[in-house]
């Protein structure tokens, strides 16, 4: 220490003096840490900790908004959060909001969660009136793993209850095109079968026509284990609109009912080109299992030739 003391004695007064005050400093006085200056950034933890508080404080203030849209953006944005409770409060409390819109996204994201404590309230919200949230809320419990979610499939395809009675569901907050197209997409609701129909589904909503809810609906159906659906399914196979038969059709290939197998067939010689084509590959669906594959040797009536395929052997069939 002297010696470098002397070295600096050596230099001119000012400089020396300003080397040494330096030196100095530095031994005495340990640079500051990172909470200490407020310059330099601060660690991972008290960042992450800082980001965090700011983060809820965003996505609460968010779901209070007077925006609508603004709410139900934040709901559908906390699906990646999974079953935090913090989140999943801010969720459910978004089913009682006076706007079908957020009340809707609540409904949807509780599926997307994971969270079967909101098994009970999807359950409530499945029979809102606005149909946008009772499919919302249908199909979050269907991802739950609760068959309490057919229950509203089936409504929305008959018109009526399981137990008997019709229902009422509003329309009117399909009227505006772009809600109509938010509902088919954000949603996905509205069985669109080939992309060449989507403008012609979402002009039926404009028009109130359910015709695409009710074919997502049927397509829903196709894993309900209650036989009723099957029944209902089966009437549905003459609706009057084209995207309800092909859903049906599919919906039925997909159960294996064997009373469909005459529906099925018939629709064969249905006067839309999609229904027909449908109705064929639910032919060639069903046969591919053993068991309802031995229906094809049994009498049905048809006017044109049909190859069902089993398998390795084909078997053609004539109109008598």
């Amino acid at each position: 220490m002297t010696g470098q003391v002397s070295a600096v004695t050596r230099l001119p007064a000012g400089l020396g003096l300003l080397l040494l005050l330096c030196w100095a400093a530095q031994v005495e006085f340990p640079l500051k840490t990172a909470a200490q200056d407020p310059e330099r950034p601060a660690s991972p933890s008290v960042a992450g900790l800082s980001a965090r508080t700011r983060a809820w404080r965003l996505v609460e203030e968010a779901a209070r908004d007077r925006d609508r849209e603004k709410r139900a953006k934040v709901l559908r944005a906390l699906g990646l959060l999974g079953t935090e409770p913090r989140a999943v409060e801010l969720a459910e409390a978004g089913l009682n909001d006076k706007e079908p819109e957020v009340r809707a996204a609540a409904a949807r994201v509780l599926g997307e969660m994971g969270s079967l404590k909101s098994v009970p309230k999807l359950v409530a919200a499945s029979a809102d009136k606005k149909i946008s949230v009772a499919v919302a809320a249908a199909h979050s419990l269907l991802v739950l793993k609760s068959n309490l979610g057919y229950e509203t499939y089936y409504e929305i395809m008959t018109g009526e209850r399981k137990s008997g009675g019709m229902i009422e569901q509003q329309w009117d907050e399909l009227k505006d095109p772009k809600k109509a197209t938010e509902f088919a997409f954000e949603q996905g609701i509205g069985f669109i079968p080939y992309a060449g129909a989507a403008f012609e589904a979402i002009q039926m909503l404009t028009k109130k026509d359910p015709s695409p809810i009710r074919a997502s609906a049927a397509a829903a159906l196709a894993n309900d284990p209650d036989p009723r659906s099957g029944v209902a399914l089966v009437r549905a196979v003459n609706d009057k609109n084209w995207i309800v038969r092909v859903a049906v059709l599919r919906a039925l290939a997909m159960r294996g009912d064997r009373e469909s197998w005459s529906a099925i067939e018939a629709a064969t010689h249905d006067g839309k080109d999609e229904v027909r084509f449908a109705a064929a590959v639910a032919i060639l669906k069903l046969t591919t299992d053993v068991k309802i594959a031995n229906l094809a040797a049994e009498p049905l009536q048809a006017r044109t030739t049909l190859q069902i395929s089993t398998g390795s052997r084909g078997q053609e069939r004539s109109a008598r």
